[in-house]
This record gives structure tokens, C-alpha cells and sequence, in this order.
């Protein structure tokens, strides 16, 4: 499953970045044609495919590769210069390569043609547009921008959805012994090491609450191969696999607790000077309730059994009935399951 998620965003990424850097070369072919026009176009457009293509696999691998994790970790200005530089070396090379092989030129002709400016003018344009966007897209959330962009909540809706709430363990002792500044370079690190489970099961990070996130699917994403339960383990094995780092890095290793829920919230945009996108519910409200109650039943991970119940359970999990509890603030009892690894 995690494999095929992998392959999925890798194809997806390479396939929107080829469709975008065709239009974009199509675009160049228009403006700076020298020649035929349609011929300019199509020129262009195949060299846009071709490097779309490379910076789509770059983009993979800054996705997807322990170099791209620590890159990913740097300022937000100094990654954006990083990634521009690419970008810029990327299309002027592969601009200068097209009118070797289209035109016949030389490079040196090329690089002394007037139009050669254009082509740096044009690279440094389309590198720091696309790249500002993606890591504001970054900052914002994977689909938040395209939600602002398309007005999806600047009206209030109801939705059906799945909430994952992750919560770390000790994280109060944790502080007191790491001292803030460490603990949070720790919780920096939780976070980015979980964070590949939640895109390869294709969640969505809502919001960090202090030490805990809250991650969420639509209904019907989370019930599509259970990708809910497998972001859980792909978690739990990641922090597993991890724990070393952490031990030699701050002397411990994180662990969490878990709470799955899902069910209608209204979601809808707020704010003005800061402005987001909002979950607002009982699910939503119920989902923390059960995470309190994970350490109450010393288990690491706690559902509701109406949402497992519309699951397929994965290899890996396994589930342990618990009796009906009445959540703070709930007036009938719910139905919940203990959920852990196995082993």
C-alpha cells in the first residue's frame, strides 16, 4: 500500500510538472518565436515536456530521499534560492540544448544570441513563480491553497470526515528535561518523520495543537484501502526504525498515542488579517475525547468501533474491543477498540 502511494505521488508529481512545463515552453515558443510560429510552439513544447520531466524527478527526489529531507530543513528563504538555482540551471541548459538540436546552432552562438537574455529572464521567472507557490503551498497545507484558490469553504459546507489525532507521549517531562528550545527541535523532528506516512497515504496535516496533529481524510479516502489505520503503522515503523537518531540526538525516543474517529463536520474559511480553513463538530471534539481516554486504558491507540467498522483492517494492526464509555460532554455511550501493532 505504502509502496503504491510512493509510486502514485512520484507519477502524479512527474505528470503535473510534465503538463506544466509543456504549456510553459508552448508559451515561450509563442512569445519569443524567431522562426515559424507553430513550429516555435511545438519546439517549445517538447522541451517543456523534457524538463518538466527532470525537475519533476528532482522534485521526487527532494520529496522522497533523506538529502531532500535535510534540504527541506532549511530557512524558507534559503530553500526557495536553493531550489530557483535548480530550476534556473535546469531550464537554461535544457533551453540552450533545444536550439542545439532544433536549430543547429553552436552553443556559443547561442549564448551570444539577444535572445539568450530572454531565456535567463524567462528561467529566472518561471523558477521563482512555480517554486514560491510550492512551498507556500508547503506552508499552508497540501491542498489548503487550491481550497482558497477555488473558493471550495468561503461558504460554509458539511462534510463527512476521518480524523487521526496524534498526540506525543511525556511530552511535558520530555521539556523539563530537554529544556524548550531541544524539546522543540525534537517535536520539529516528530513531526517531519511522520509526515511521509501522511503523504503516502494521501492525509491531510489540519493542524499541529501544541504537541499533538490532527490529521484527516474525506470519508471516502480513508475507507480506500484503510489508509487511515495504514498511516498509524506506517508511523509506529518509521519512529521504530528512527529511535537510535533520537537516542544519540537528545537521548530518548518519541512515542504517541492515537485516536481515530470520523463522522460530519462543517468545514468553512475564518478570520481576516490571518485567515484558514476550519473544522468545526462533535467528530472533531470526540476525536480528542477518545485520545484522552488512551491513557486512562494504558493503549496506544484508541477508535471509535463505527469507524473501524467501516474499515477493511489491515495486516499489521490489531484490535481489542473495550465496553461503551459516555465521552465528556456526549449524553449516550460509544462504542470504542483499542488498536496496536502487532508483533
Amino acid at each position: 500500500m505504502i509502496e503504491s502511494g510512493r509510486r502514485r505521488e512520484i507519477a502524479q508529481t512527474i505528470g503535473s510538472i510534465m503538463l506544466a512545463g509543456g504549456l510553459a515552453g508552448a508559451l515561450y515558443g509563442l512569445f519569443f518565436e524567431r522562426f515559424h510560429i507553430t513550429t516555435e510552439i511545438l519546439q517549445g513544447a517538447a522541451t517543456g515536456l523534457v524538463l518538466g520531466f527532470v525537475l519533476a524527478s528532482i522534485d521526487a527526489a527532494l520529496m522522497f530521499t533523506r538529502t531532500g529531507e535535510w534540504i527541506r530543513s532549511a530557512r524558507f528563504g534559503v530553500l526557495l534560492s536553493i531550489r530557483t538555482s535548480i530550476y534556473v540551471f535546469v531550464i537554461v541548459s535544457g533551453l540552450i540544448l533545444s536550439d542545439i538540436v532544433f536549430d543547429r546552432d553552436s552553443m556559443s552562438e547561442v549564448m551570444a544570441d539577444d535572445s539568450f537574455g530572454h531565456d535567463i529572464a524567462f528561467a529566472l521567472t518561471i523558477a521563482i513563480t512555480v517554486n514560491f507557490v510550492i512551498l507556500l503551498r508547503g506552508l499552508l497545507g497540501q491542498r489548503v491553497l487550491s481550497n482558497f484558490l477555488l473558493g471550495r469553504y468561503h461558504t460554509p459546507v458539511i462534510e463527512r470526515r476521518v480524523f487521526l489525532v496524534v498526540d506525543l507521549i511525556d511530552s511535558t517531562g520530555m521539556a523539563e528535561r530537554l529544556g524548550d528550545s531541544r524539546f522543540l527541535e525534537l517535536l520539529n523532528q516528530f513531526f517531519t518523520d511522520i509526515a511521509a506516512a501522511v503523504l503516502e497515504t494521501r492525509g491531510e496535516i489540519y493542524k499541529y495543537v501544541g504537541d499533538a496533529v490532527i490529521i484527516s481524510w474525506s470519508e471516502v479516502a480513508a475507507r480506500r484501502s484503510s489508509r487511515c489505520l495504514v498511516c498509524y503503522i506506517e508511523m509506529r515503523r518509521r519512529l521504530e526504525a528512527r529511535a537510535g537518531r533520537y537516542i544519540e540526538r537528545f537521548g530518548e525516543a518519541p512515542r504517541f498515542r492515537a485516536a481515530l474517529h470520523g463522522g460530519p463536520v462543517a468545514a468553512g474559511e475564518i478570520g481576516d488579517l490571518k485567515r484558514e480553513i476550519v473544522f468545526l463538530g462533535d467528530t472533531l471534539n470526540a476525536t480528542f475525547r477518545i485520545e484522552e481516554l488512551c491513557k486512562a486504558h494504558g493503549v496506544a491507540g484508541m477508535a471509535s468501533a463505527a469507524t473501524v467498522a467501516e474499515l477493511q483492517v489491515p495486516d499489521g494492526i490489531r484490535l481489542e474491543p473495550i465496553d461503551d464509555v459516555v465521552l465528556r460532554g456526549k449524553s449516550g455511550p460509544t462504542g470504542l477498540v483499542a488498536f496496536d501493532l502487532t508483533r
